[in-house]
């Protein structure tokens, strides 16, 4: 079966340009999480302590998108960047209820919006690459008349 992506497209290469696409997108978010670590660690530990954990959860996850794909993986990566899209909505709207001013709405800024827009991005995409999967199981499935 073929993909349209900029004309026909074998599943397996677009399914390997998206699953490319996810892991840099995701590269570049852990990129800038890890970049603003120090600033976070000067507003409160646990800033600080989340930035790392998110930094080197998405770096971690875009290695193993390229080294060794699973559903499995696909999964924590979509819930994992929805959790933090979220949270950043909330801290930007509501404010998170811990730190140095609770329930504090913070500014949106350049960084920020764009490590979102890429979470953004890597949530679409790995639903794809979910629903892509789905369907190549299904079409294996088949019986054969």
């Amino acid at each position: 079966m073929d993909v349209w992506v900029a004309g026909p497209v074998r599943r397996g290469r677009a399914e390997t340009a998206l699953r490319a696409g996810v892991g840099l997108a995701s590269a570049a978010a852990g990129a800038i999480h890890i970049g603003v670590v120090p600033a976070h660690l000067r507003e409160y530990w646990l800033f600080g302590l989340f930035f790392v954990a998110a930094g080197a959860a998405q770096a971690g996850w875009a290695f193993l998108m390229a080294a060794r794909p699973t559903r499995a993986l696909n999964l924590a990566g979509l819930v994992g960047n929805a959790a933090v899209v979220a949270l950043w909505i909330v801290s930007r709207t509501l404010g998170v209820p811990v730190g140095p001013e609770p329930g504090v709405a913070e500014p949106v800024g350049v960084l920020d919006a764009l490590s979102s827009a890429f979470e953004v991005l890597i949530v679409i995409g790995t639903i794809a690459l979910l629903r892509s999967g789905q369907r190549a199981s299904l079409e294996r499935a088949k019986p054969v008349s």
